[in-house]
C-alpha cells in the first residue's frame, strides 16, 4: 500500500485513494494500481482493492466510492 521513491532512503508515500499497491517494494506512484472496475477503493494504502460497487451503481477503474455519483468517477 506504500511507494518509496528511488534515491529517497525511506521516504514512504502511499498509495492515493482509488488505488492499491499489491506488491512489496513499490518504487514510484505508477506502481500503485487504479482499483479494479466494479470495486472501490475509498483509502489511502490498501494492499488490496477494496469492497463490490452498491448494486444498482456502476464503478469504473480508480473508484473511491460503492455508489460513486455520474460524471464524478
Amino acid at each position: 500500500g506504500f511507494y518509496c521513491p528511488e534515491g529517497t532512503g525511506l521516504n514512504w508515500q502511499p498509495c492515493p485513494p482509488g488505488t492499491y499497491g499489491p506488491v512489496l517494494g513499490l518504487s514510484s506512484l505508477p506502481g500503485c494500481q487504479a482499483c479494479d472496475g466494479g470495486r472501490f477503493c475509498p483509502s489511502a494504502n490498501a494492499t488490496e482493492a477494496g469492497g463490490q460497487c452498491w448494486e444498482g451503481f456502476f464503478c469504473s477503474r480508480g473508484s473511491t466510492r460503492p455508489n460513486p455519483e455520474a460524471g464524478t468517477e
